[in-house]
């Protein structure tokens, strides 16, 4: 059994149920970390966090990340500089985990509001654009990540594009803070499981033959 410690800035309960009822059959069980403490988290040394856990799924915004990204969702020119620093500092983070983790799952970031990276022109600005610092930011983090073999950065943007205008809750944001649909959650713990096969051998081969025996 893989037990994973989903730590995020915003309301991941949703993402939890689903890992508990469909990961079952992959050996796959999870909890939350305290809500909204993801570096005191990532910092700690306490076994009392880590001990029981052997894997850990790190899902954040980018605005908790980068405090860059969060004065640019508000107007600001961005620094790029600043920006990656940041995101180097947050990678850093993730690779001082115990090591009797043996899995990092970190999703991409994607915006937490359908309306963040909406600016028409200035989507990939140099100075404003946020689509453009957030493509910087995951180039950055999978960069950053690579060398450790516990880490899989997976592609949040391709869970979006797959369930579409579907991907958001407004109201479940205003109620809860959670700002990710069911479905999207599904589409993530999916992955998640699929990724879980592959490690423990699980994952399905095919055998191709022709009729006159020449492969």
């Amino acid at each position: 059994m893989t037990d994973f410690l989903v730590i995020s800035d915003f309301n991941v309960q949703n993402l939890v149920a689903i890992l508990n009822k469909h990961g079952a059959a992959e050996g796959l069980r999870a909890v939350t970390a305290h809500y909204g403490q993801v570096t005191q988290t990532l910092l700690a040394q306490d076994d009392s966090i880590w001990g029981s856990h052997n894997g850990v799924v790190v899902w954040t915004s980018p605005s908790a990340v980068s405090s860059t990204y969060r004065l640019a969702v508000e107007g600001k020119p961005i620094d790029t500089e600043r920006l990656l620093l940041e995101v180097a500092e947050f990678a850093a983070a993730l690779r001082r985990i115990s090591p009797p983790i043996e899995h990092i799952f970190v999703p991409t970031w994607i915006p937490i509001h359908p309306w963040e990276d909406r600016r028409g022109a200035l989507d990939m600005d140099g100075e404003y654009g946020l689509a453009r610092a957030l493509m910087r930011m995951n180039l950055q983090l999978q960069e950053e990540l690579q060398a450790d073999k516990r880490a899989r950065v997976f592609n949040a943007a391709r869970w979006i594009a797959k369930v579409g205008e579907a991907a958001y809750a407004a109201k479940l944001w205003y109620v809860s803070k959670t700002p990710f649909s069911v479905d999207l959650f599904r589409e993530a713990a999916a992955d998640f499981a699929a990724a879980m096969r592959g490690f423990a051998g699980r994952a399905r081969k095919l055998l191709i033959l022709d009729l006159d025996n020449t492969l």
